[in-house]
């Protein structure tokens, strides 16, 4: 039986939320990782999963870099770096556009699409686990309360 963590202030008080939230998120984060690594095989870094994920919900349309740094509000040269790497592992190409020869969009492969659908499936597999925990009343209250902080700090 696993042992509860309450992640509390001061003795007696009441539990922290923020706390409880962090390290909740990162429960499920490892969660997440170890999904990926058990249904891909290959070591994706979280940020190159996401990466995989924003190329495949934008492929109707040109992607460049600077959409990436963007969406993602990370500096340019860690975009660069993972996009590299993303190359060299073959889940993307950089394709010159006509009219600027520096200008490069990116574009899925076949082994990225494959890579990102594996992806996909851990994060969906995840997401019944979670749903799992909960009636669905209680999921459903659970989601109006979070969505409810978010507003409050946005």
């Amino acid at each position: 039986m696993k042992q509860e963590h309450r992640h509390k202030g001061p003795a007696g008080q009441e539990p922290m939320l923020g706390r409880t939230l962090k390290f909740t998120s990162h429960i499920i984060d490892r969660r997440i990782n170890q999904l990926i690594a058990e249904n891909n095989g290959e070591n994706i870094s979280p940020v190159q999963g996401r990466l995989l994920g924003f190329l495949h919900w934008n492929a109707d349309r040109e992607v460049y870099q600077k959409d990436v740094e963007e969406e993602f509000g990370v500096t340019r040269s860690t975009v660069a770096t993972n996009l590299k790497l993303m190359e060299q592992r073959g889940y993307i190409t950089r394709e010159g556009v006509p009219g600027d020869a520096r200008l490069k969009k990116l574009v899925l492969t076949a082994q990225g699409e494959a890579a990102h659908q594996k992806i996909d499936a851990s994060l969906r597999q995840m997401e019944a686990e979670l749903r799992a925990a909960f009636t669905p009343e209680e999921y459903a209250l659970l989601i109006e309360l979070l969505e409810k902080i978010k507003l409050k700090f946005r």
